[in-house]
């Protein structure tokens, strides 16, 4: 049987103490995020009382914000400086509200313009039949006759001059990963699909560019070998074709409103 003498009494009350004024404290600095943002920047009675009530908690050698901001301090050591600390906490807690909201602003359009952009990009595919590959060699051949070269990103690029210079009209990528063709093993080189595509916004008559990128597909697809594709890899049908074509006049109507 343990004695419990008044020693041991007013040692248990004395942690008890200790240890609501430290939830206390705790409660008080968490709000003071909160508390700080709807604060004035005027320096009223209000607000020396309240940081004063704080203080008179605070350890002065050790107390700091779980925030990183400044350590508490005594009320004696409350004066001009620690003012100006306040509003520069205040305020530099606002740019961070502020920083965070535009942030998420800023997140939001980016995801908005990625779905919009998506709509912007015809692709096709050329697959092989069965169990075929297209070897690299076959493709180099029949993606130089068709007028494509090869350029940036590693893939090759259809110019809008023949000299390889001028806007891009289309590129063909390869359809495995990583996605690109490495020119210097071409003869090496095996897959079961290539991509063709196209940005509708980059172009002033898209109409005009998806006719020249098709028509190419069309006979590169023949060269090797291969079924056409579209951008969900079921058969491109003339179906296939006339929706291709009315998403570039819906794409046409959101950027140029009243065409």
């Amino acid at each position: 049987m343990i004695d419990i003498g008044p020693r041991e009494m007013t040692m248990a009350l004395g942690a008890i103490v200790a240890l609501a004024i430290m939830l206390q404290i705790i409660r008080r600095v968490r709000n003071s995020r909160y508390e700080k943002i709807q604060m004035p920047n005027k320096k009223n009675d209000s607000t020396l009382n309240e940081a004063s009530e704080e203080n008179e908690w605070s350890d002065q050698n050790h107390s700091e914000f779980p925030s990183g901001g400044a350590r508490i301090v005594a009320r004696d050591e409350l004066n001009k400086d620690n003012f100006n600390g306040l509003n520069s906490n205040i305020e530099l807690n606002l740019e961070t509200k502020e920083q965070k909201i535009n942030e998420e602003i800023l997140q939001q359009k980016n995801e908005s313009n990625s779905k919009y952009s998506s709509n912007s990009i015809l692709v096709l595919h050329v697959e092989t039949r069965g169990d075929r590959v297209f070897h690299g060699d076959d493709l180099l051949s029949a993606f130089l006759s068709n007028g494509l070269r090869y350029g940036a990103k590693k893939i090759f690029h259809y110019h809008e001059n023949t000299s390889d210079s001028g806007k891009i009209i289309f590129s063909i990528a390869n359809s495995m990963k990583p996605g690109i063709f490495d020119l210097n093993h071409m003869s090496d080189l095996s897959t079961t699909s290539i991509s063709l595509f196209l940005l509708i916004e980059d172009h002033k008559t898209p109409m005009h560019a998806l006719d020249i990128m098709l028509d190419s597909a069309k006979k590169i697809a023949i060269q090797i070998n291969g079924d056409l594709k579209d951008d969900s890899r079921s058969a491109f049908t003339k179906q296939t074709e006339d929706h291709y074509r009315q998403r570039i006049i819906d794409y046409t109507r959101i950027q140029i409103p009243g065409t």
